[in-house]
């Protein structure tokens, strides 16, 4: 199994071998040495490709009687190809149904529902099915038998022939789950509204698994009918949140267990592959697009790849790679050069930077220029070998992956870009070791080990928000209250107050939420709130706009990469006009920078030579103004010298401090936000005098509090 750390091809191309091989489908056609299949190979032996990714259509596999599996690979092995097999379904497939089984789609009692009861579609060629569900145990027991046969075959081959699969790894997704939204919600705003499948199959066993989940102790406290809160009508859509999260955890898990069996000897890579052009939220658009012709909207699909970058999920037994998956059958196809340039080095950044890519069909990548591609796969060894890393400042802690976040979530977003992210498993969370904000998603259940392991995560010198709600335990409440009664507090009185709480080296913010706060006229509190939360924390980002019309993607080396020793040459921006016009802005920078050409300061320090009094850096300063052309970008390398030694071991995982000094520098390196009302300027100057009254506190002690902040 691939380690965390190894992000081997960012840039996947994509071998569709069964419109290739002529033996698929049992056809008289022999396996010959130039076959249509074996001189795509060849093609791309002579390219430079070393490496493809291809799907397993399931009924593909179903159908197969003449081994054009072990034909493909022992002819990818013969011309030295590493080869990628993709096992579980995806949406984009080059073949009917996605691969699908053509019953499995055409069950009405089989297919998935969204949360309005109606079945979800994909409109993607060659044409509509629409989405079963995952629950239906009929589907259940084809798949896993699918999985064996593919396990088998694998292993069969590992026994007979194994220099066939010598370099073959598995590749296992997250399937359908991420596409069980309403297209109706996901349209007015992407990833929106409760995702999940809401089927009659889905229904009894949530209601079955919420029966079980309730009956333990912790929930029975202090008498056994305590549970029956849990269990009612209004808590139907807390409880289907971590239901559908844990159902996909366990499609994860087993269908990982069940390719361990005969072909345990190959590499599994976790990766969550999404496809912009199957997103609900793209399928109006899409269909509006086929029926008049025209283009594709390709604002809108830069959207969907920023929403989906922004969620992280976890595998069976790593976090899951994010990659994004352009197909030549949908919208992406009819785009400009400049436009599906745009969307390939966006979300080769995005995706590439937290471990991920991109993966594209062979014939597009062929078809972009040789200069983009020579420059695209520049940035793609950068990230292969950790020199562009996507950091997560701040951690957004929900129940599910794939429902949306509310207001919080969408404040926390319209802040911080890039550098937040929604996570649904602590294993995910303890492995971005860089976050330096946790905010708790305010449905989020609350057990004594939910807490504890949030406690221990503040304690290493982290802010956690915590909410203040109706969703603990008896046994976390109490912990929660012996915690309260042993630390320090102040309390934080806005129009949203919190209490903060010294744990360890880092706080603990508990935060009031009612269900009120979720109308968009409490937008202006929200933002107030998330605002003075980021301050405490000490998180700044590192770039914005002016005007707002154009993106920055920050990038940094892995903190143990070779990169990493230069000292503070390793930064880049990215910078790209998401508008059709031409875009003049100002970027402002959190602190004075040397800024360079991206290329050129690259190489030099690949030789190891030294920025300063270079000819490419530009005086130091903390903003620049900046012309992009329509769907422009702009690379630039970055120097900080004003970045201190503290603040660099902070930007190291392992390098935490509980020093009290340290403790307090830390509170006032406030972000320099622009304040757009009353409320949200007052919450970034009341962060700002926190350092003034945390000296020499104890539990239960007050000291002289500035106005707004009482004990």
């Amino acid at each position: 199994m691939l380690t965390d750390d190894v992000n081997p091809y960012p840039i996947q191309l994509l071998l569709n071998y069964w419109e290739l091989c002529p033996t698929l489908g049992g056809t008289a056609a022999s396996f010959t040495k130039k076959s249509p299949l074996t001189e795509k190979l060849e093609e791309l032996a002579r390219e430079g490709i070393t490496q493809i990714a291809t799907f397993l259509p399931w009924q593909a596999i179903e159908t197969d009687i003449t081994h054009a599996l072990p034909r493909f690979l022992h002819a990818a092995a013969e011309r030295k190809l590493k080869v990628s097999l993709i096992v579980n379904p995806e949406l984009g497939v080059h073949y009917p149904n996605s691969g699908l089984p053509k019953d499995m789609v055409r069950t009405p009692t089989e297919l998935a529902l969204h949360c309005d009861q109606l079945p979800m579609t994909s409109a993607l060629p060659p044409n509509l099915f629409a989405l079963p569900s995952l629950f239906s145990a009929d589907l259940g027991k084809r798949y896993y038998s699918f999985l064996s046969r593919v396990d088998s075959v694998l292993g069969d081959l590992g026994r007979t022939h194994p220099h066939s699969v010598k370099n073959v790894t598995l590749i296992t997704t997250g399937s359908f789950w991420k596409y069980y939204r309403s297209a109706q919600r996901s349209t007015l705003s992407p990833f929106a509204g409760p995702a999940g499948d809401f089927s009659p199959a889905a229904t009894v066993i949530f209601r079955q698994r919420v029966e079980q989940f309730f009956s333990q102790r912790e929930f029975q406290d202090p008498t056994p009918i305590s549970a029956n809160r849990w269990k009612t009508k209004a808590m139907d859509e807390v409880n289907r949140r971590w239901f559908f999260q844990q159902a996909e955890d366990v499609y994860k898990h087993r269908s990982f267990q069940m390719l361990r069996k005969k072909a345990g000897f190959l590499n599994i890579r976790e990766i969550e592959l999404y496809t912009p052009e199957a997103d609900p939220g793209f399928l109006y658009s899409h269909m509006l697009q086929e029926l008049s012709g025209g283009n594709a909207d390709w604002a809108r699909l830069s959207t969907l790849v920023d929403h989906a970058a922004s969620r992280s999920s976890f595998g069976s037994a790593s976090v899951a790679g994010p990659f994004v998956h352009w197909t030549s059958l949908g919208g992406f196809r009819s785009l400009a050069d400049t436009q599906r340039q745009f969307l390939i080095l966006k979300s080769l950044l995005l995706m590439g930077g937290q471990g991920g890519g991109i993966l594209l069909d062979e014939a597009d990548w062929f078809s972009l220029s040789h200069a983009f591609r020579s420059r695209v796969s520049t940035i793609g060894k950068m990230i292969q070998y950790g020199q562009l890393q996507l950091d997560t400042s701040i951690a957004y802690f929900s129940p599910h992956s794939w429902s949306g976040g509310g207001v919080l979530w969408d404040e926390l977003q319209a802040q911080m870009g890039v550098e937040a992210r929604m996570l649904a498993s602590f294993e995910a969370l303890q492995r971005r070791a860089e976050t330096r904000l946790t905010i708790v998603d305010p449905t989020m259940v609350i057990t004594r080990e939910v807490l504890e392991r949030l406690i221990r995560w503040a304690e290493t010198g982290r802010t956690v928000a915590l909410p203040r709600s109706t969703l603990y335990t008896e046994s976390a409440r109490a912990e929660l209250e012996k915690l309260a009664a042993t630390s320090r507090r102040m309390d934080i009185n806005f129009d949203i107050p919190y209490h903060l709480y010294f744990v360890g080296a880092g706080k603990l913010a508990l935060y009031e939420w009612d269900s009120s706060l979720m109308k968009t006229s409490s937008r202006a509190l929200v933002q107030a709130f998330v605002a003075s939360i980021v301050a405490l924390s000490g998180v700044n980002k590192l770039c914005k706009s002016a005007t707002g019309k154009v993106q920055t993607i920050p990038l940094r080396p892995k903190p143990k990469s070779a990169a990493a020793t230069i000292e503070t040459g390793g930064r880049s921006i990215f910078i790209f006009n998401e508008t059709s016009l031409a875009s003049n802005t100002e970027l402002q920078f959190s602190a004075a920078v040397a800024i360079s050409d991206f290329a050129t300061t690259f190489a030099r320090l690949e030789k190891g030579q030294s920025l300063a009094n270079s000819r490419e850096a530009v005086e130091h300063s903390s903003s620049f103004a900046l012309d992009l052309a329509p769907c422009g970008i702009a690379a630039l390398a970055l120097e900080i010298p004003s970045e201190t030694k503290a603040e660099a071991e902070l930007a190291t995982p392992d390098a935490r401090t509980s020093d009290a000094a340290a403790l307090e520098q830390e509170l006032v390196r406030l972000p320099e936000f622009i304040p757009e009302n009353k409320e949200f300027a007052e919450a970034v100057d009341a962060a700002a005098v926190l350092n003034s009254v945390m000296g020499g506190m104890g539990p239960g002690e007050s000291g002289g509090f500035p106005d707004g902040i009482d004990q």
